[in-house]
């Protein structure tokens, strides 16, 4: 048993591996709906499973916290899979296979499975683009305006910008120490480059904020003040509460509200729109992905939910958006305390993210979620910011 327990890591690794690569072939045109795409993600599912079976610690905060919502989205789905639906609804699984793997989570370095996410997601990225240009993969072309909008292979323009995004907190992350000013400016050209074609207002402002972040942290010591932590802390229960709030109360009569919606490019409507049809509850209830309203000549016209903050809101309940909430904030406390200044701005600009797109607590994509689970018990002792909590 103890040698198969050296092998933990192993499972742990290719699991994330294959997970991820299932997940980021589900932001293509092609989707994830194939068979041996199927078969893959069960693979790593199994191999999460003997992960976690070979865990030696199964007692602490991490764990208790993970299972104490995975069993509510479990029971939830259960509820109105067989009992109120009899089998037909539909349930968005993702913060479950999150939360799992989160659990089964130990004996592994962060910064390796970051690596492993970043490398991958590169040659994915440019594997997807190559089989654009070759005519193999669908490039979805879409218009703002008369403006132009490329996918160039992804199930839609912010999918990529989405990837560019990740990309550039993993590099930043991994990377920060050798990075000098000719490597930000290719990162920040990149990033340009992606949002020329494919227009993603949303992604690009996040991948300059986290460059803003990297670039202070990097040549000054302003981040490291406890004034401008205390605002970095400060932001998160605030952004929690906005992520609920404005689309809770959002009133297209009032000024202000369609202002920001038209900045949100429509946001904070459709939130509104799928709180009025669903409402909040407790426990959360299973939610259309997308709802059709009419058709117009040939234009679909349709709602959806863009936001991480309503998703989690509605399809999980008002009690896991907050232990999510309490359990991050403390672990960005503790970030704060240990000095861990540019792993505290990684959280904040994803959850800036999170009011747009709903992929980010998607561990598999958004690998540098990991640095809330970095072993600040040790880092005093061995200075390893990289260990599992």
């Amino acid at each position: 048993m103890n040698q198969l327990r050296l092998l933990q890591p192993l499972f742990l690794k290719a699991s994330y591996f294959l997970i991820l690569f299932y997940s980021f072939w589900g932001l293509t045109t092609t989707g994830n709906k194939t068979v041996l795409l199927k078969a893959v993600f069960l693979l790593g599912m199994l191999l999460l499973v003997l992960g976690f079976l070979l865990n030696k610690k199964f007692r602490t905060p991490r764990i208790e916290t993970l299972s104490i919502i995975a069993i509510l989205v479990i029971a939830n789905f259960f509820y109105y899979m067989f009992v109120v639906s009899k089998g037909g609804t539909s349930f968005d699984y993702v913060l479950l296979y999150t939360v799992l793997y989160l659990i089964a989570l130990s004996s592994i370095q962060i910064t390796d499975l970051i690596k492993l996410s970043f490398y991958t997601k590169i040659i994915m990225a440019i594997l997807v683009i190559i089989l654009t240009k070759f005519h193999l993969i669908q490039n979805l072309v879409m218009y703002r305006g008369t403006t132009i909008r490329q996918s160039l292979g992804f199930y839609h323009p912010n999918d990529l910008g989405i990837v560019v995004f990740c990309l550039t907190l993993e590099c930043l992350y991994l990377y920060l120490k050798k990075i000098n000013w000719i490597g930000f400016s290719l990162i920040t050209a990149v990033n340009i480059l992606i949002y020329y074609v494919t227009l993603s207002r949303t992604s690009f402002i996040c991948s300059l904020l986290i460059i803003a972040f990297a670039l202070l942290y990097k040549y000054t010591d302003i981040l490291k003040t406890n004034y401008v932590k205390r605002i970095l802390l400060g932001a998160i229960p605030l952004m929690f509460v906005l992520g609920a709030a404005l689309p809770y109360f959002f009133n297209k009569n009032i000024k202000f509200f369609t202002t920001l919606d038209n900045v949100m490019t429509g946001r904070f409507s459709m939130g509104h729109y799928y709180i009025n049809k669903y409402g909040i509850s407790l426990f959360g209830h299973p939610i259309a992905n997308i709802i059709y309203l009419k058709k117009i000549g040939p234009y679909l016209i349709y709602q959806l939910v863009d936001s991480a903050y309503i998703r989690i809101l509605l399809q999980y309940g008002l009690v896991v958006y907050l232990i999510i909430f309490i359990a991050l904030f403390f672990r960005c406390l503790q970030l704060a305390s240990k000095n861990l200044v540019f792993e505290l701005c990684i959280i904040v600009s994803i959850l800036v993210c999170s009011f747009f797109e709903r992929t980010t607590y998607n561990v598999f994509i958004f690998s540098t979620l990991l640095v809330l689970f970095i072993n600040t018990e040790t880092l005093q002792s061995n200075n390893n910011t990289s260990g599992i909590n």
